[in-house]
């Protein structure tokens, strides 16, 4: 499935602040320079608008994690548990990406 950039964008920008809405860093607790951190790379449609597989990070741990990924998957694995990590990574490989509908329904849910 193809998502126009115009709605790409939106919706991105729409998750990005739902999941920052979280107001702290889900690795340290700080509440400065917070951002989305995708668990899968943003190109993996099927996990890019998923909140399971989003953490609302810091910069300074956001960073870290994107780096330090032999760390940052113990991380997680222990953060969210090995079959949760296993799961958002089958998914993000997976060929099921969601329809537009169900990406606003998703971020709607997320924000409220």
């Amino acid at each position: 499935m193809m998502y126009p950039e115009s709605w790409r964008r939106k919706a991105d920008a729409r998750f990005s602040a739902a999941i920052n809405a979280r107001g702290f860093c889900e690795r340290c607790g700080s509440t400065e320079t917070l951002t989305c951190a995708h668990l899968e790379r943003r190109r993996f449609y099927p996990t890019r608008w998923d909140p399971a597989a989003a953490l609302c990070l810091c910069l300074p741990c956001h960073t870290w994690l994107d780096s330090e990924r032999t760390a940052a998957e113990e991380w997680l694995e222990t953060t969210i548990g090995a079959e949760a990590r296993a799961a958002i990574r089958a998914k993000a490989r997976g060929t099921e990406y969601p329809s537009r509908a169900d990406v606003l329904a998703g971020i709607a849910a997320v924000e409220s």
